[in-house]
């Protein structure tokens, strides 16, 4: 899920996004360019119809991860990351990833 920073209308559609509302895509490229626009903000975590937490970010491969994961995310979020990430996947570079970002807050 992500948060709204700039309103926007989503290209190919009518819906009009304002600020503070919440934006949600499986398309990672259309999320990508939104982050690095500043139009989005990442709070880390989408929320399922089941109530279940899963993360849009773990979809990409480790490189978007990597990239989407920063150390904007809150302690709280990167450990859910971490834990869902070792459900899911566990892979190696982004669970190294993730836990440097942890140690850095720790340090700060």
């Amino acid at each position: 899920m992500f948060k709204v920073k700039r309103a926007f209308k989503e290209s190919g559609k009518d819906k009009f996004y304002a600020v503070d509302s919440t934006f949600e895509s499986e398309d990672q490229g259309k999320i990508k360019r939104l982050l690095k626009a500043g139009i989005l903000e990442n709070t880390g975590v989408q929320e399922q119809e089941d109530g279940e937490q899963s993360s849009s970010i773990l979809n990409g491969n480790v490189a978007e991860i990597k990239e989407a994961i920063t150390s904007e995310a809150k302690r709280e979020e990167l450990e859910e990351l971490k834990r869902q990430e070792i459900k899911g996947q566990n892979r190696k570079g982004v669970l190294e990833h993730i836990e440097t970002i942890i140690l850095e807050k720790e340090e700060e």
